[in-house]
């Protein structure tokens, strides 16, 4: 019995992405669109390791963030919790 392995085809393969966990994949609360590191956004670029994605993510978050929970953050970063 001849016994032969094959060499995987990997042109076939995509790319599995996970949920960003900055953003959660989620639309903006204020702008309504994706972050620009999200398939679904206009501005997506497809590079999987994108020199910008992190600050994207951080840039998205900071612009949909509501006044509330912007006095939240800044109070937490003074030491003070508001339950």
């Amino acid at each position: 019995m001849n016994i032969t392995k094959k060499k995987p085809v990997l042109s076939n393969l995509v790319p599995v992405r996970d949920i960003c966990s900055i953003c959660n994949d989620k639309k903006g609360i204020l702008s309504k669109k994706y972050c620009r590191d999200n398939p679904k956004s206009k501005d997506y670029d497809n590079d999987l390791f994108g020199d910008t994605d992190y600050m994207d993510c951080w840039v998205f978050i900071r612009a949909n963030e509501t006044k509330e929970e912007y006095k939240a953050r800044m109070l937490k970063d003074r030491g003070i919790v508001i339950e």
